[in-house]
């Protein structure tokens, strides 16, 4: 998992994942439903969207004994 973790494409997407979410939190955000609909008219946002469903599903799958 380690070896994993640490190869190139990993910690660039990590480092460019954080940085855009800090620069994000420093703003104000809207969060109203209009807002937000017009957010699911991106197709940048849908993906992301549907990636994280997709591994929340994941961990959800694994944790499903406890």
């Amino acid at each position: 998992t380690v070896k994993d973790m640490t190869q190139p494409e990993i910690m660039n997407f990590a480092r460019s994942t954080v940085a855009t979410a800090g620069q994000e939190a420093a703003g104000p955000v809207d969060t109203s439903y209009g807002a937000i609909l017009k957010q699911m008219r991106d197709p940048n946002m849908r993906r992301g969207l549907a990636l994280a469903m997709k591994v929340l599903t994941s961990v959800g799958a694994q944790n499903k004994d406890k």
